[in-house]
């Protein structure tokens, strides 16, 4: 039997509360081993969930949920503020020490800071070189970490865009099938946009890879875009 799931909650934004708790409910939450990065502990009381562990320098809880982490006896790894890693990272480093398996990560992008949803991802390169199969579950996107050899398969979704970004220098025999465009064997490089925007179909799509890390990224294909003089964009931002 497979090790349980682990499912680490960072303190950025999740999706609907609903979605997430009937998704994981359904596939990991009974048998997962949950981590707490930080204020995703307060993710966590707002869906229920009662960690194993918590990591962080406890700068991001309000004083209510800091009272009861510390009634409910929850293990903690309590860092200094003058750190030199993320508390995601720091909770990275306690996931690896558990067999690969499967990883979703919460509230790790869409955030303020595109510098920690940046680093994020690129801290789960690691994970999957050690073969941790790893899903980023944001407000809007979704982002697999593949290794190859490896691929995925995912079933047909309306409306949404698929891209491909390598996070290795090169990702090569990468084939992509079931999608408006398909490929068969291509190498991606770093900086190359060719799987960029893909279109799903009517079929499940079936993506894989020989060598190298993709990032398969899946968002609604109607997000909106800022330009100037659409509303909420700042003009300074285009001068």
């Amino acid at each position: 039997m497979p090790d349980p799931a682990v499912i680490l909650v960072a303190a950025g934004p999740l999706a609907d509360l609903g979605d997430v708790e009937r998704r994981l409910a359904r596939e990991h939450w009974p048998s997962a081993f949950v981590v707490a990065a930080d204020g995703g502990y307060a993710h966590c009381l707002a869906m229920g969930l009662r960690p194993d562990l918590v990591v962080g320098d406890l700068d991001s809880l309000e004083p209510a949920a800091w009272s009861r982490l510390e009634a409910a006896g929850i293990p903690l790894l309590r860092l200094s503020r003058d750190k030199d890693r993320t508390d995601l990272q720091a909770a990275l480093d306690e996931v690896v020490r558990r067999p690969p398996g499967r990883l979703i990560v919460l509230g790790a992008l869409g955030g303020p800071r595109l510098d920690h949803g940046l680093s994020a991802v690129y801290a789960g390169i690691p994970l999957a070189r050690q073969g941790w199969q790893i899903e980023y579950l944001g407000r809007r996107e979704q982002i697999w970490l593949i290794a190859g050899p490896g691929g995925l398969q995912l079933d047909p979704r309306p409306g949404h865009y698929l891209s491909l970004i390598p996070l290795t220098e090169e990702a090569s025999g990468v084939v992509i099938e079931g999608m408006r465009w398909e490929l068969s064997g291509v190498s991606l490089r770093w900086g190359d946009s060719r799987g960029v925007s893909n279109e799903f179909s009517d079929r499940p799509a079936q993506i894989r890879l020989a060598t190298g890390i993709l990032a398969v990224v899946i968002g609604p294909a109607g997000a909106a875009e800022c330009r100037p003089g659409s509303p909420g964009c700042s003009p300074r931002a285009w001068r």
